[in-house]
């Protein structure tokens, strides 16, 4: 009952242009209740009386208050729909706002995708390389390998083609990965150091982690390396062996005939039936 009274209060106001901000917006959102109506109705009849009361001295009199009940009331309905009008523009202006923004955002976009430059570096027989990839990332390029990355990292992730060897010390950004494609596998990481060694020769290709984490995708498997674990890859038979190795990752940095040979021979021991002796002898040498 009492809402019902300071409703009907709050038209009385209405009409009178004695109203606040505060007021018209209230009313905008009694107009939305169907259940107003009724107070609406009554509000009518309340004016018809008090113009009853006057006791009008004609008929046109009468008319003439009876006209302005039915005007009282249309302003409120005209009210309502410049109400409704001014909400359905704000809405409109903003909806286009928004679609020029996200717009404006998508095109940018596109047109620094389209300004990506792809990079390549290429080694030959004894050379290694140096490279400072865009995001601050160091690669170190072995011999007779080649990489392809772009000028600048866009998007989700920081992705690069491997063909060869390449130790990475990857610089952690935690919101675009660094991913390494190579023919067999890629390589995920976020920030770490490692090395692979994949030529499109070499019937066995792998990966080893000095520090950190990798994700190693091969086609019909996934594998976890952290430090000092290495994983070698069978390409023929689509074996691989996952194994703890204390020595240090890409000994060929070191520019170490011998630690590369015997590099070679471990892997040849564990991809054959052979036993292989390796006799160390004092000032640094050994016999295979």
């Amino acid at each position: 009952m009492k809402n019902t009274e300071n409703n009907k209060s709050l038209y009385r106001r209405y009409l009178d242009d004695l109203y606040t901000t505060e007021d018209a917006r209230q009313l905008l959102n009694n107009l939305h209740d169907s259940d107003n109506n009724e107070i609406l109705n009554e509000l009518s009849s309340d004016v018809w009386e008090e113009a009853a009361t006057q006791q009008p001295l004609t008929d046109l009199e009468r008319e003439h208050y009876k006209r302005e009940a039915r005007q009282l009331l249309k302003r409120i309905e005209h009210k309502k729909r410049t109400w409704f009008r001014r909400i359905a523009v704000a809405t409109v202006s903003t909806a286009a706002i928004i679609c020029l923004v996200l717009g404006g955002i998508h095109y940018l976009k596109h047109q620094n995708e389209q300004q990506i430059i792809y990079l390549e570096a290429s080694t030959s027989y004894g050379e290694r390389k140096q490279i400072l990839l865009p995001d601050g990332t160091q690669l170190t390029l072995n011999s007779c390998s080649h990489v392809r990355y772009p000028n600048s990292f866009i998007g989700k992730e920081r992705k690069i083609e491997l063909e060869g060897e390449g130790y990475f010390q990857v610089y952690r950004n935690e919101e675009q990965p660094f991913i390494v494609s190579t023919h067999r596998f890629n390589v995920h990481v976020l920030g770490t150091c490692f090395d692979i060694k994949s030529y499109t020769s070499d019937e066995i290709v792998s990966v080893e982690v000095e520090s950190g984490k990798v994700q190693v995708d091969l086609p019909e498997a996934m594998m976890r390396l952290k430090g000092k674990e290495q994983v070698l890859i069978n390409t023929i038979s689509g074996e691989y062996s996952k194994r703890r190795e204390e020595r240090p990752v890409a000994i060929w940095k070191k520019a170490d005939c011998v630690s590369t040979v015997l590099r070679y021979v471990m892997w040849l021991r564990n991809w054959s039936e052979c036993t292989i002796a390796v006799l160390h002898l004092p000032m640094g040498n050994s016999i295979i």
